[in-house]
């Protein structure tokens, strides 16, 4: 909007007319324009900034909204989102007879510094003690995700070392005929490839499952066979100690 001068506009008939005391006018005159004319300045620019200060906030409110939601996001993402060891990604949670359990540690196996499998641990809620994990009646379970191509003769060898490592010679006799149907169910798997999933579960029955690639293969029932495998990497004498703390991370 215009600003209207208080008084009448000053020419040069004006100081014609009269002189000095015109020309005073015309400077007072001059000076109430400008004070107009600054003070309507400075409301525009009070409107000015008022305008990009309450659009900044704007802009800072709905940036604070954005990241709350990403933040949020990310922590819902964060309790499905699978963990990753060795490239494999595994669920956080799964079940076992109908029991939900939650992913308690994960690691590699390696011999010879080659790749062998990932094996997950799952239990129904998490610790870091091997005693309890083995000596629990809850539903369990190690998942083997494979590495590299084997035989899976192989991979019940290399079982085989470490339950011998860690049972003593009147344990492995009184589960003798177990650990024979399991020898014989994994070695009719045949050969194993790299991204295959074997799941050992050990139910509250005491019932141990092999699942094969979503297949089932077969159930033995023992106890004291469950404590047994799971002892082959939670035992005194692991196959691998860092694997073995890796399981019982419990976080």
């Amino acid at each position: 909007m215009g600003i209207r001068p208080i008084v009448r506009e000053c020419d040069s008939s004006d100081r014609h007319w009269d002189g000095l005391r015109n020309d005073r006018r015309c400077r007072i005159d001059r000076r109430v324009l400008r004070f107009r004319a600054d003070r309507a300045a400075a409301r525009r620019r009070e409107a000015d900034e008022s305008t990009t200060k309450g659009d900044k906030e704007v802009l800072m409110s709905r940036s604070v909204i954005s990241l709350a939601a990403m933040f949020v996001t990310a922590l819902l993402v964060a309790g499905t989102r699978a963990a990753e060891v060795a490239g494999v990604q595994l669920e956080d949670s799964t079940a076992v007879a109908g029991t939900p359990l939650v992913l308690n540690g994960a690691g590699l196996r390696t011999k010879l510094m080659l790749k062998i499998y990932v094996v997950a641990l799952y239990l129904p809620t998490r610790t870091t003690s091997a005693d309890a994990v083995i000596g629990s009646k809850q539903p369990r379970r190690a998942r083997l995700v494979m590495k590299r191509d084997l035989g899976a003769g192989t991979v019940w060898d290399a079982f085989d070392e470490g339950i011998q490592a860690n049972s003593s010679p009147a344990e492995r006799a009184a589960i003798k005929s177990e650990l024979a149907q399991i020898e014989k169910l994994f070695k009719d798997l045949g050969q194993v490839k790299e991204k295959d999933v074997i799941d050992i579960d050990f139910a509250p029955d005491g019932a141990t499952t092999v699942t094969y690639q979503k297949q089932l293969k077969g159930t033995i029932p023992s106890v004291n066979l469950q404590r047994a495998l799971l002892k082959i990497w939670l035992g005194p004498k692991p196959v691998q100690s860092d694997l073995k703390e890796a399981l019982l991370n419990g976080k």
